[in-house]
């Protein structure tokens, strides 16, 4: 409900919602569409992004709140993922511990190749060499931590934990790889913020609210494409409408500092003040 207040504001509450039922179809959707003399449809979460491609034949569609897939990036869909975009990641990374020269990250070979190639473009430019390792197991993941864990340095290097749990298994890998950082004063930050609870350092996670204005936006544009005003390049882009979840005791235990303003512009704080 968030994303779709933004949504509303974003396009001055010219906004109609439909919640999907599991019978409907994309002949159902249309026909509601133009009953209702609706410019665009901005589809939210995957029963909406399945119909999407179907949609578009027909009217200007906008994609959102979906984890990225190579089904997404296979087509020219256009919209905005729910995975955060790895400049916003290394910018607050190098903000909050700005000695880190070398981002570490498992990643699973064909899934995520996406977030891989933004992320090296992201780290360049910021000066931050990527060291990503390709697997195609939980298990391959499980070694590949350990031997990462055992030979990060504690002052340059961050370990990356991605959303993915097909290389992350929240009941042993992680467990893993969060005592290993606080026994030896490693930086680990995620794109998961309940990983934060546990003791990761920071995550960064969805706005909904911004985001929905960004996906309404999104739809203004086509909206205007539609009337002449000039092409758009359909593209699916990775989150930077983001909130910031932070753990102040990992940050006490790997003597990183923050200031009074710092603490008070996070949006989670865990241990919970």
């Amino acid at each position: 409900m968030n994303i779709v207040k933004g949504i509303d504001d974003a396009l001055d509450d010219d906004v109609d919602t439909r919640a999907l039922t599991d019978s409907d179809t994309p002949a159902d959707i249309l026909a509601w569409a133009r009953k209702r003399g609706l410019k665009s449809i901005i589809t939210l979460g995957n029963h909406g992004f399945s119909m999407s491609s179907e949609l578009s034949r027909e009217m200007p569609v906008v994609v959102g709140a979906v984890n990225m897939s190579s089904e997404l990036l296979s087509k020219p869909h256009y919209g905005i993922a729910l995975n955060p975009d790895p400049t916003s990641l290394f910018q607050r990374l190098k903000t909050i511990a700005p000695k880190v020269t070398r981002v570490l990250v498992v990643y699973q070979r064909q899934q995520d190749r996406w977030m891989i190639e933004q992320a090296a473009k992201s780290a360049q430019i910021l000066g931050i060499e990527l060291q990503a390792v390709a697997v195609e197991t939980l298990q391959e993941a499980a070694n590949r931590y350990r031997e990462i864990v055992n030979n990060q340095q504690s002052d340059t290097d961050a370990l990356w934990l991605p959303q993915d749990s097909a290389v992350l298994d929240e009941q042993a890998i992680l467990p893993m790889i969060l005592k290993e950082a606080w026994d030896r004063s490693l930086i680990v930050f995620s794109s998961n913020p309940s990983f934060v609870k546990r003791g990761v350092l920071f995550a960064l996670y969805p706005d909904n609210y911004n985001m929905g204005r960004s996906l309404g936006v999104m739809a203004g544009r086509l909206q205007s494409t539609e009337n002449g005003e000039g092409p758009v390049t359909r593209h699916i882009e990775a989150l930077r409408d983001l909130l910031i979840a932070f753990n102040i005791r990992t940050a006490a235990h790997l003597d990183i500092k923050y200031t009074h303003d710092d603490l008070n512009n996070f949006d989670l704080v865990f241990p919970s003040r």
